[in-house]
């Protein structure tokens, strides 16, 4: 049996725990809830333990195909969609502010965090320029060629 399959079979599995789940919440009702701190934990709980093994699926089947990808013989291309991602975060770090910020409820951001976060927006501004790029130049390829 292929990994995909494995994994797909998993996920059907995780998702069937997760509709057991939400009818068990729905059944219960609001007011149950509300009244109950134990089952409020009980519920929550059970959500939060399957939200965390579906993490962990997700990172795990990302890890092993990235490594059977990189293995497979293509290794130019993935060092340098890495160079790359390694060249926007480095624009991204170097482009981000320092400041030092003072939020409306009176908590200080240090100059430090500040740049970290303006590093993680500047990063997904690009990523997603170059994301949308990306798919209107292929949809225009797609376009002229067919003519």
């Amino acid at each position: 049996m292929t990994l995909y399959r494995v994994l797909k079979y998993i996920s059907f599995l995780l998702g069937g725990i997760g509709a057991v789940l939400f009818i068990w919440l729905l059944s219960k009702g609001d007011d149950a809830i509300i009244a109950s701190p134990e089952l409020q934990d009980s519920i929550l709980n059970s959500f939060l333990i399957l939200t965390w093994v579906v993490i962990g699926v997700a990172v795990l089947s990302v890890l092993v195909f990235v490594i059977l990808k990189l293995f497979s013989g293509n290794i130019k291309n993935i060092l340098i969609s890495i160079g790359a991602f390694i060249a926007v975060f480095l624009i991204s770090y170097v482009s981000a502010s320092s400041d030092d910020y003072r939020l409306p409820n009176g908590t200080q951001v240090s100059g430090q965090l500040s740049k970290w976060v303006d590093t993680g927006l500047y990063m997904f501004y690009i990523l997603a320029v170059v994301a949308v790029l990306t798919l209107l130049i292929s949809s225009l390829k797609k376009l002229t060629f067919r003519i």
